[in-house]
């Protein structure tokens, strides 16, 4: 959600730049895609960026006319990076291109050939000198954590920069639309967010702390390269520091709605988490989302967490294997650490998520039925995600260790690869999906599809019913997205109690029903005027009636003019000889072809219209002058 590009708008924009943000939301690469190509773990959609995005992306780089862009990188999207650049050197030649990202701190060497200037730090902690180096009012070899090309071509490389500390220092993230776009399905959408994407939908983020104390071979956090520090713990932000930032996006970003906690793992201090649990309960009280390692659950910790209020915990576990999360993925966390992180979440009423990590060429047929064990004794409910693809990014332990071992990868851009697929994957992501978000499955039914040999053939017959399980916890809201079922329904009892007794609501049902009641008089008035003609004695499909009734109209009409002007020049007894015409003698004995006479004059007093006959004798004898009788 472009954290840190906020936080250096905000930073430049202090400084008096002005500061455009523009997000592509797909992240695969559009011109080297994998085959088969990647698909969103939960709706099977494509994930890849369209040619209409990238001239849509080009179409906005023109309108602003940007002395500099930055890129903000990660591997499985650097050949769209690579080829933007190319597009807006194209467009302007002068233009200076930096890159930042992770997939910098790892590729330095590589990068910087697609780039003038990389990054090799937090960038925030240097960008307001780097700026003010592009714009020729400092030296770009006196602003540390950066490589860039000298004006001979050759690439000078300042010294490292260590972790940046003053994280106090920093402003609040830049939520304002008036320099925002975004690119997605095809659309731009200037100064807003696509309806679907996750803040589109209210999400906001913040990190509370940076530094991660695990160190996952699948992950850029918690590795020091030789040009990079990013490992420095115990940099935290205070509680009043992170609830003013909280604060000031309920206040500048309309529509927010949840607030995610981007920190690598929730924090870990007793003292600040419960400190803060009670002060966001009191003064921000948003629904939240934040990320958990299964071994810092605590009883305490979950505590913490349902004093915030209505909270979502995201624990990623990544195998029931013991072994293999031990010896390939380097992460140290039981399978009984995993069901005891979510017995604490289920005791104190805590949804939690959880996901696994396949296709994977270490995993062996042992490991597949660890994760089977532990997504049937995980204490429910809780929501599980999707079973991801397993990435292989350049120089990440994970993938020097399949090199190492020979393993055959499939390369699907220059930092990217990826585990040939093979049915054994296909069989059991099919499976562990069923097994894991189906709310109540039993371990029987679940072990038959693990040991059905015609399922390991043809895996595909379960996808179809894998498919519709995932669909199963999920909905569509009226805006279009996907949220999970339970959830939904839960916002919407909160908001329907919310609304209830509000005064605008109120006011709406009072407004409604009298709307309604002047519907139903009109259309009672309506029917009876459709019988008009059998009240004035006829049947009301001849042409002579209708003009009987044209007459009649007109002519009442007229008497109501007449009255009005008596009254107006002070003749209230005119109006009353006006008003008073006397019906001729038989009038209430004639017989009508549409009803009986006592049903005509009840509904002639309804509607207050005087016979034609009436209204002609009252006219003649007011024109010459005679008396009207009482």
């Amino acid at each position: 959600m472009m954290l840190a590009l906020r936080t250096m708008s905000a930073q430049l924009q202090a400084d008096g730049h002005e500061v455009y943000l523009l997000a592509l939301r797909h992240l695969e690469d559009c011109f080297t895609p994998c085959d088969p190509p990647l698909l969103h773990p939960v709706y099977n959609q494509s994930m890849q960026t369209t040619q209409k995005e990238v001239d849509l992306v080009v179409s906005v780089f023109e309108k602003i006319d940007p002395d500099w862009v930055g890129f903000s990188v990660t591997s499985n999207h650097i050949g769209l990076f690579i080829y933007l650049g190319k597009l807006f050197k194209q467009i302007k030649p002068g233009l200076t291109i930096v890159w930042g990202g992770a997939d910098v701190w790892f590729n330095a060497e590589e990068d910087i050939q697609y780039a003038d200037i990389i990054v090799l730090s937090e960038a925030d902690a240097i960008i307001n000198d780097l700026a003010k180096a592009i714009d020729g009012d400092k030296d770009l070899a006196e602003v540390p954590g950066i490589w860039y090309h000298d004006k001979n071509g050759d690439v000078c490389k300042n010294r490292k920069l260590e972790p940046f500390e003053d994280l106090e220092s920093l402003p609040p993230g830049d939520w304002s639309l008036d320099r925002f776009y975004e690119v997605s399905d095809n659309q731009l959408y200037p100064h807003g967010y696509h309806p679907y994407s996750i803040v589109g939908q209210g999400f906001r983020n913040v990190m509370t702390a940076r530094g991660c104390p695990f160190t996952c071979s699948f992950c850029c956090n918690g590795f020091e390269r030789e040009d990079v520090n990013l490992t420095r713990l115990g940099r935290q932000r205070s509680v009043d520091h992170v609830i003013a930032e909280l604060k000031h996006i309920k206040k500048v970003s309309p529509g927010t709605g949840m607030i995610y906690f981007s920190d690598e793992v929730f924090p870990m201090n007793r003292r600040w988490v419960e400190e803060f649990a009670d002060v966001y309960h009191r003064e921000i009280g948003l629904p939240f989302a934040c990320y958990a390692y299964p071994t810092t659950v605590k009883p305490w910790f979950a505590q913490a967490l349902a004093t915030m209020g209505e909270g979502y915990v995201l624990m990623g576990i990544q195998s029931g294997s013991d072994r293999l999360n031990r010896e390939v993925f380097h992460r140290f966390a039981t399978q009984e650490d995993a069901i005891q992180a979510g017995r604490i979440f289920a005791d104190h009423g805590i949804l939690y998520s959880i996901d696994l990590i396949g296709h994977n060429p270490f995993e062996t047929e042992e490991d597949f039925r660890e994760s089977l064990n532990l997504l049937i004794r995980m204490p429910r409910p809780f929501l599980f995600q999707a079973v991801y693809q397993l990435m292989f990014w350049k120089n990440f332990p994970i993938t020097d260790k399949a090199f190492a071992q020979g393993i055959p990868l499939i390369q699907t851009n220059e930092h990217t690869w990826l585990c040939q697929p093979k049915p054994e994957y296909a069989f059991w992501q099919a499976v562990l999906v069923i097994a894991g978000a189906c709310k109540s499955i039993s371990p029987d039914l679940a072990y038959s599809f693990a040991d059905n040999p015609l399922y390991r053939q043809r895996p595909e017959l379960l996808n179809e019913l894998m498919q519709q399980v995932q669909l199963m916890n999920f909905t569509r809201t009226v805006t279009g997205n996907w949220q999970y079922k339970d959830k939904h329904i839960r916002d919407l009892e909160n908001y329907y109690c919310r609304m209830e007794g509000s005064r605008a609501v109120k006011t709406y049902f009072t407004a409604r029903d009298r709307v309604k009641k002047v519907v139903e008089d009109t259309k009672r008035l309506s029917r009876n005027l459709l019988h008009l003609p059998s009240m004035l004695g006829g049947n009301g499909k001849s042409s002579a009636d209708s003009d009987e009734i044209r007459e009649i109209f007109s002519e009442h009409q007229a008497d109501m003019q007449a009255r009005k002007a008596s009254f107006a020049n002070g003749k209230p007894s005119d109006a009353k000889k006006a008003n008073g015409v006397k019906k001729p003698d038989g009038a209430n004995g004639t017989q009508g072809t549409n009803g009986s006479s006592s049903d005509r004059k009840e509904t002639r007093k309804r509607f207050m219209y005087p016979k034609a006959s009436q209204v002609r004798a009252g006219r003649a004898k007011r024109d010459a002058g005679q008396p009207d009788e009482e």
